[in-house]
């Protein structure tokens, strides 16, 4: 500043006192707007004293919205990615699932792991009571030594990750820490593994229809898939071995994994009774 008023005694014109004074009025006024912009702005210095870098926040600013724009580009592929992460490590653990089962029945003339007499027509959901819990039949592959803990958690299920439970356990503590939903035992016929119809469902993920009556809500939706994997499907076992993933949950034979036989009959029955009344309608 004191460089630029002693250029007013060198003018290269003539200039009167009167002019002089309105320069510098200008020149001042110009340069207190400029230190009122530059104290608005933001800076980050370095921590070194010696350095002479800074960002002004305009730069953060396109830094942020770089960042911004980077993660909505990138986002859906690391989720879906993420999503087959999980539905892989599904499939293997199920998998090994399939192999404790296999195993078992080779030691039991061909029977699938059973707790209790498993009688028809009981009570099959109260998980911790062996002989109300068909939960508590596929828990016989931990407490007999044919699978651990770990291998009967689903990945997809947070309430059985790091579940600790002592060896003589018969049951899980709660139907939100099983993973899966078994073959159901508490029926007149019960299925072997050296049964005909080759390639039958042993195990598929968590059943949704099932939680729901569990908690007591008074609606459920037979279209809903497993919550292990947020609605989006699940694995389903067969006594082959082989590990299918269902984005619904009809199997191929048109069967649905979480409804009785006999509820699945009845509503059958009442979709067709509506569809003969609406054609007979209209």
């Amino acid at each position: 500043i004191s460089a630029m008023l002693k250029g007013l005694d060198r003018p290269c014109v003539p200039i009167t006192d009167a002019g002089r004074e309105e320069l510098v009025s200008r020149v001042l006024t110009a340069v207190q707007a400029q230190r009122t912009l530059a104290s608005s702005r933001v800076h980050i210095h370095e921590a070194s004293p010696r350095g002479g870098r800074h960002l002004r926040f305009i730069d953060l600013s396109s830094i942020a919205a770089l960042f911004v724009v980077g993660a909505a580009l990138l986002w859906p592929t690391v989720s879906a990615m993420r999503q087959r992460a999980l539905q892989v490590a599904g499939a293997s653990r199920m998998g090994s699932v399939g192999s404790a089962v296999g195993q078992y029945a080779l030691d039991h003339n061909a029977a699938l792991p059973m707790a209790s007499a498993s009688l028809a027509g009981r009570t099959w959901w109260n998980v911790g009571k062996p002989e109300e819990s068909n939960s508590a039949n596929l828990f016989t592959l931990r407490r007999t030594g044919y699978a651990s803990l770990e291998q009967l958690a689903s990945p997809g299920n947070a309430k059985a990750q790091g579940l600790a439970l002592p060896p003589d356990a018969w049951d899980w503590p709660d139907l939100e820490c099983v993973s899966y939903s078994y073959q159901n035992q508490f029926a007149t016929q019960r299925r072997c593994m050296n049964d005909r119809a080759v390639g039958f469902i042993i195990l598929a993920d968590k059943s949704p229809v099932a939680l729901r009556a569990w908690r007591g809500e008074l609606v459920v939706y037979a279209d809903e898939t497993s919550p292990n994997f947020a609605g989006r499907g699940q694995n389903v076992l067969h006594s082959d071995g082989q590990v299918v993933w269902l984005q619904t949950p009809s199997t191929a034979s048109g069967d649905d994994l979480w409804l009785p036989a006999s509820i699945e009959r009845g509503m059958k029955a009442a979709q067709r009774k509506g569809q003969a009344q609406s054609q007979a309608q209209g």
